[in-house]
């Protein structure tokens, strides 16, 4: 057994164990703890700034999940309300008289992007408050709890459900927060299994997301700083090309 973990692969290692012992502790002084703080601080500086003007790692967490919640949901409401608006203009116009050809592929056109567009409108807004929601609840859950498990994604879910249903009455909260409840355990579940055998959690998650947002930030930083140098350079050699022509004349 001990030679075949020797040849494996460090990703069938690193299976073995799942939990972390005094070993994974360093010993040298490096190690330091974190301040002791209270749920309701820690809920707090979710929502602060830091000296620079960046959002939270959790709160930038729940942003980026929330957009992603406003494209999914638009990129399929506006497939569906576009395949619907298709079908009902090449019913309802079989016998329609059209000028020509490009006539009826103008309409059909501006029928279909009116409904796509619509449909992007219906279904982002309503996905994007569900995964808002969805999100700070979530977080502040774990932030409360000081770990990250299953617990505060089936919260979530309920809290969620529960609000974005809420215009149905108590049944409707009730029905719209159990499904809720068991999606978020569903999707809590998956994603505690991969963050368990990847050995991450989703702290890490968080700051990794903050890092792209930085890194984004920077990139998008330097390409305007080259863009302006390249501009500063042709309007210099304009210029030196005009004291050139101006000497030679």
């Amino acid at each position: 057994m001990t030679f075949i973990l020797r040849r494996s692969s460090p990703y069938v290692l690193a299976l073995f164990p799942f939990g972390a012992n005094a070993h994974d502790r360093p010993t040298d002084g490096t190690f330091v703890e974190k301040p002791k703080t209270t749920s309701i601080e820690r809920l707090k500086n979710i929502f602060y700034e830091d000296e620079f003007g960046n959002f939270s790692a959790e709160l930038q967490y729940c942003i980026h999940l929330t957009s992603m919640g406003f494209i999914i949901g638009g990129f399929y409401g506006g497939i569906i309300r576009g395949k619907t608006a298709f079908v009902k203009f090449i019913d309802n116009n079989e016998a329609t008289m059209f000028l020509n050809h490009m006539d009826a592929k103008r309409r059909l056109q501006d029928t279909m992007a009116y409904n796509v567009f619509k449909g992007v409108a219906q279904w982002g807004w309503r996905t994007a408050l569900f995964t808002l929601i969805y999100g700070i609840t979530s977080t502040s859950v774990a932030i409360i709890r000081e770990k990250s498990g299953i617990l505060e994604h089936t919260d979530g879910g309920f809290v969620a459900g529960a609000i974005y249903n809420i215009k149905n009455g108590i049944r409707g909260v009730i029905v719209g927060g159990g499904l809720g409840g068991v999606l978020g355990t569903i999707f809590g579940t998956i994603t505690y299994v991969i963050l368990l055998l990847s050995g991450k959690t989703m702290e890490d998650i968080r700051l990794y997301t903050r890092e792209w947002k930085t890194e984004r930030e920077e990139l998008i930083g330097e390409s305007d700083r080259k863009r302006r140098l390249k501009k500063d350079e042709e309007e210099i050699m304009k210029a030196a090309d005009v004291l050139i022509e101006k000497e030679v004349s």
